[in-house]
């Protein structure tokens, strides 16, 4: 610059222009059952982190838990990480929380005669199930039903049913 014959001093300015960090790297997450803890996790090493659901901000850690989860808590969520001043283009994981079936409600005959049929219905039954029973003697049935056509002194004992659907039992 120069102002009536005289130049000022050269001025520099340095310019730096910082790479914006990768897509973050995301472990994924499998599919869990309502009361489980939800885990997120990224191996991308940056400054910040910040994980979105619902368009808001839920965490600011490189990893967290949800502890408990329920369905409200399934979706996809992103992450975002800033390195150096910049921001990273968002990476997204799905989440799926499982509902654990109702407990099973069983109607009975009992009490039954030797020789006579015993009968254990499920009577809420719901698609979708499978269906583990353990009986006296330790045996175990995958039947929605028990129908034994002649009762005798090894049938007596606790029927214990445990239901499954999407891997929640």
């Amino acid at each position: 610059i120069s102002k009536n014959g005289c130049e000022s001093e050269v001025a520099n300015a340095a310019i730096v222009v910082n790479a914006n960090p990768a897509r973050p790297s995301i472990d994924p997450i499998a599919a869990i059952c309502e009361g489980e803890n939800l885990s997120f996790n990224s191996s991308t090493i940056a400054d910040s982190y910040e994980w979105y659901f619902n368009s808001n901000i839920k965490n600011t850690n490189k990893s967290f838990d949800i502890p408990s989860a329920d369905e409200s808590d399934e979706g996809v969520y992103s992450l975002v990480v800033t390195l150096n001043g910049c921001m990273s283009q968002p990476a997204t994981v799905s989440t799926v929380v499982n509902e654990i079936p109702a407990k099973p409600i069983l109607n009975s005959n009992s009490p039954v005669c030797e020789g006579q049929a015993i009968s254990i219905i499920l009577t809420n039954n719901v698609a979708g199930l499978t269906y583990d029973w353990t009986i006296p003697g330790g045996s175990k049935l995958t039947t929605r039903d028990i129908n034994i056509a002649s009762a005798n002194s090894s049938h007596d004992g606790d029927y214990t049913l445990f239901v499954t659907k999407d891997g929640c039992t």
